[in-house]
């Protein structure tokens, strides 16, 4: 057997082809193939669902929800009916507010 063969029994095969050095840089570019998808992706969510003073939002939401809970401890709800024929929307009060002056701001939101 001469030193040739032995190379080639050996798997010390110097003809140039090594699969290693292919497989090394296709998972490096799929890698990053992979990080340019994500940074892609991620820069076209929706960023809107972030809010500055988050802190003092919270506090805001715990107040919106203490008047959500003392509207359904009334002993009689508000009544809202939506009139879609004359295009009316009628809010009626409790009898207990009747003698009281009511103020605030009706807020309709339409999605689109």
């Amino acid at each position: 057997m001469n030193h040739e063969d032995a190379q080639t029994a050996n798997g010390n095969d110097s003809s140039g082809f090594n699969p290693w050095s292919y497989g090394i840089a296709g998972t490096l570019i799929l890698f990053v193939l992979f990080l340019f998808s994500l940074i892609v992706f991620l820069s076209l969510q929706r960023r809107d669902l972030v809010i500055n003073h988050y802190y003092t939002k919270g506090l805001n939401h715990d107040v919106q929800i203490a008047k959500i809970k003392n509207s359904r401890d009334l002993p009689m709800r508000v009544k809202i009916e939506l009139h879609k024929q004359s295009k009316q929307l009628k809010i009626a009060f409790p009898v207990e507010f009747v003698h009281e002056e009511l103020g605030g701001t009706i807020m309709l939101y339409r999605t689109s």
